[in-house]
């Protein structure tokens, strides 16, 4: 099979990834069908990012009659590969995703991931499916991966083999599960959906193993491990349009907000050590920050570095339906 050949192949594939039309089976199955598969995959997907990322200079006027799908010209997350295969420029991002093939280390296993202002969905050989969140890094060394920021794993079960994932000064193993991973600036959480995995790390006095609906915080700063019932719902819930909380440090709920916000949202010292609980809405008509200040009495002031949450004035007070009390 010629390289234009697979580079073809790996763009409809990416495509139907993007738009949750895969058949993850047949997927896993042409990724493992050919060593060549993964890395134009992965060429590809990288060739969709730079696309992306130049989408103004590279916008082509379509025509009145041109079959673009209904609402797909607004969209204002559209990905390049979907408007490729609407307008008929495919062959573009095949180029594209050859030229970054090209350049591509030949390094068996390595590849980066790092995502902007939208989520990405990947797809690994061995059938592990990843939704990395925005602002968020991954980079995978063989079975090995690393993860500065948030996401989502769905990893098949195979005991031939161990995924593990570094994240800060922690180490997760799994075998088989599916989670959700947080890595801000070293402080940890992870929630366990379904099946188990094994948390390990230097300053820790022994690793621990978590089943499907346990929960665990890690502060790097004193070293405390905290495990627990998981929220009900809550892993994955930023794809699902909210952000779910139970007694949560607020600098945490912050760097969430600004993750999946509109930008750089801090806590002022003073009210550094205050709590959250409740659901935050995310999504066009929301602005989790503004619920957030709202529902807990506080100030959302501008500054040169973005907005940052502080204790009111006296005299403000609480009230807004935009969030849900904790269970």
């Amino acid at each position: 099979m010629t390289d234009d050949i697979i580079l073809d192949a790996a763009a409809q594939w990416h495509g139907q990834v993007t738009a949750s039309t895969v058949d993850w089976d047949a997927f896993t199955l042409w990724l493992e069908s050919d060593p060549r598969n993964a890395r134009a995959y992965d060429a590809v997907a990288l060739a969709e990012t730079l696309l992306d990322d130049c989408a103004p200079a590279l916008a082509v006027p379509l025509a009145a009659n041109d079959d673009m799908p209904a609402g797909e010209a607004s969209a204002p997350a559209r990905s390049w590969s979907r408007l490729a295969t609407a307008t008929g420029l495919a062959g573009l991002l095949t180029l594209a995703a050859a030229l970054v093939l090209a350049l591509l280390p030949h390094r068996p296993g390595s590849q980066t991931w790092q995502t902007g202002d939208r989520a990405q969905s990947l797809a690994m050989a061995d059938g592990t499916r990843i939704a990395l969140a925005p602002r968020s890094l991954l980079t995978r060394e063989g079975d090995h991966l690393t993860l500065t920021g948030d996401a989502v794993f769905a990893v098949p079960h195979r005991p031939d083999r161990t995924l593990t994932i570094t994240a800060g000064e922690l180490t997760v193993s799994d075998i088989g599960t599916h989670f959700d991973l947080r890595n801000d600036d070293g402080t940890i959480r992870l929630t366990i959906d379904e099946g188990q995995v094994r948390v390990a790390g230097a300053r820790l006095a022994r690793a621990l193993t978590l089943m499907g609906g346990q929960a665990l915080a890690f502060d790097p700063r004193t070293a405390q491990i905290v495990v627990g019932p998981a929220r009900a719902g809550a892993t994955g819930d930023w794809q699902r349009g909210q952000l779910s909380y139970r007694d949560t440090p607020l600098p945490l709920v912050a760097a969430d907000i600004a993750r999946y916000g509109r930008g750089p949202l801090r806590v002022d010292d003073a009210i550094a050590q205050q709590h959250f609980s409740g659901t935050l809405r995310l999504g066009t008509g929301h602005d989790p920050a503004q619920d957030l200040a709202r529902l807990m009495a506080l100030d959302l002031a501008m500054s040169g570095h973005g907005a940052v949450l502080r204790a009111a004035h006296q005299g403000h007070g609480a009230g807004s339906t935009a969030g849900r009390p904790s269970d």
